[in-house]
């Protein structure tokens, strides 16, 4: 991509970012995450190249990790679950399969704009600073 616009997936993304992180300060739950995940939106659009290099593709696998460490405590027995996973296991079999794979397809779309091509494109610097050029 030569122009100076944000891809549309990236966009799509960030704006996602942008809308969690709001939603959570504004309920003020995970308040940390969420000025961390507002960070990442505003280094996305400021094109730094730390923002995809380490942010987009580390949120994208800790998500899918997250997701397996959801799936690996909902097999964990009653007295060692966390309370909101006791919520969880109160639902059908159907309901957290659901709920699981739309998170698992989440995380794979997630990781999927992060290694897009057009996308790292856009994260490389356009300037030349090079003053000897042939």
């Amino acid at each position: 991509m030569t122009g100076g616009k944000m891809p549309v997936p990236l966009l799509l993304l960030t704006s996602v970012y942008a809308l969690l992180a709001i939603s959570g300060l504004l309920y003020q739950q995970a308040v940390v995450a969420s000025i961390l995940l507002l960070l990442m939106v505003l280094a996305t659009i400021g094109r730094q190249k730390s923002a995809w290099l380490l942010m987009l593709l580390i949120a994208a696998v800790m998500s899918l990790a997250g997701v397996g460490l959801a799936l690996l405590l909902n097999m964990s027995p009653d007295d060692t679950a966390p309370a909101w996973l006791t919520r969880l296991q109160a639902w059908s079999m159907l309901q957290q399969m659901l709920l699981i794979s739309g998170l698992l397809l989440l995380a794979g779309i997630q990781l999927w704009v992060a290694l897009m091509p057009t996308v790292r494109q856009w994260f490389k610097p356009k300037m030349n600073f090079n003053i000897i050029q042939s």
